[in-house]
């Protein structure tokens, strides 16, 4: 009887080689970054794992054509990934149980049918990507269709899995990108799959070409990581420094009759928007305002320069006679009046004088 027991297994380790040109990514570029996951799942008969000669190691390749950038950059990759049985919800960006491990791997085989690959954007700058290989290894060296795993419930997958005490992968890469080649070599200890003699795991029925058997399924997970569609950024030029504006204000005070100026302008400068204040208007001789309002007017910056008139009216009063320089006419009048009043005399008493 073969028991139904989910056992915790070592961790999967997967070690990612290749050999390819590195491009450098300029500090003035933003660029995509693809983590690419392979699944390679093995398919072997149960009950041939009894009869075994332990540890077991089975190599095998297979290929890809997951179509990356040809102007990938590969200086950053992850060598390692964990699978988990039985840690249900264990799920980061290196590790992965087993249930999203299937979910996965039908949603990459479901899309590759379709000539396409399972994508999901992590942000702008990080995409996922999911990539099944065309077959599925069995035990005779036959690629099964994936689809054959396509048809067995989640659950069963889950439960007819087994998990090898190593696996080493290494990818390859053509050199135009175009094609990824895995090579996978598993070794599996008796510990692994038998326990008390008995099966850990239970199968399902799987159609080979000699016969239906009751089956196991080894799945296996490696991911690469890689820079790709890089563009030009511009680097973000400096913020201009806000500047508030300023404002004047002028306020002219003119004779509305003769548009003369009566005083000396109001002026003030680099006046900031809202600034107010009352100026009162002056007081002049012999002139009032036309608009007795505009006594006290209300300057207010409103986000432009204020400007005013204020008109007066002026009159204009005759001259006064100038009081002291009538006072000297007069006296030089008086003098000469007196001057000749005394030459007179004069003549008048030397004629006589020269008739005596």
């Amino acid at each position: 009887m073969i028991k139904k027991v989910a056992k915790f297994l070592p961790l999967l380790c997967l070690t990612i080689l290749f050999n390819l040109g590195v491009n450098k990514v300029s500090a003035e570029q933003q660029c995509i970054t693809y983590r690419d996951y392979y699944f390679f799942n093995q398919v072997g008969v149960a009950d041939g794992y009894l009869t075994k000669t332990y540890p077991y190691t089975r190599t095998y390749t297979t290929s890809f054509s997951p179509r990356i950038d040809s102007s990938a950059d590969f200086t950053t990759f992850s060598d390692t990934v964990t699978v988990h049985l039985n840690k249900i919800g264990k799920n980061t960006d290196t590790e992965m149980d087993i249930a999203k491990f299937f979910g996965l791997f039908k949603k990459a085989i479901q899309s590759r049918n379709n000539n396409e690959i399972y994508t999901e954007k992590q942000s702008d700058t990080l995409i996922y990507r999911y990539i099944a290989h065309e077959g599925v290894i069995n035990e005779e060296g036959l690629a099964e269709t994936s689809i054959t795993l396509m048809n067995i419930d989640d659950i069963r997958l889950q439960f007819a899995s087994i998990m090898p005490s190593s696996t080493e992968i290494k990818l390859s890469f053509s050199s135009d990108l175009s094609t990824t080649d895995g090579k996978v070599t598993r070794t599996i200890n008796k510990d692994d799959v038998i326990e008390d003699g008995e099966l850990i795991g239970d199968p399902f029925d799987l159609k080979w070409s000699n016969g239906t058997y009751p089956s196991l399924v080894t799945p296996a997970l490696a991911y690469v990581e890689y820079q790709a569609n890089c563009t030009d950024v511009e680097e973000p030029k400096p913020d201009k420094p806000v500047i508030d504006p300023t404002y004047n204000a002028n306020i002219q005070y003119i004779n509305k009759d003769t548009n003369e100026k009566v005083s000396n302008d109001y002026n003030k400068t680099d006046l900031k928007d809202g600034y107010n204040e009352k100026v009162t208007s002056p007081t002049l001789d012999n002139c009032t305002l036309v608009n007795a309002d505009e006594d006290v007017v209300n300057v207010l910056i409103e986000g432009k320069d204020f400007n005013k008139i204020v008109y007066y009216t002026c009159s204009v009063e005759p001259d006064e006679p100038n009081k002291p320089t009538g006072d000297i006419l007069i006296a030089v009048v008086w003098g000469v009046g007196i001057a000749a009043l005394g030459y007179s005399a004069y003549y008048f008493n030397k004629m006589r004088k020269e008739n005596i």
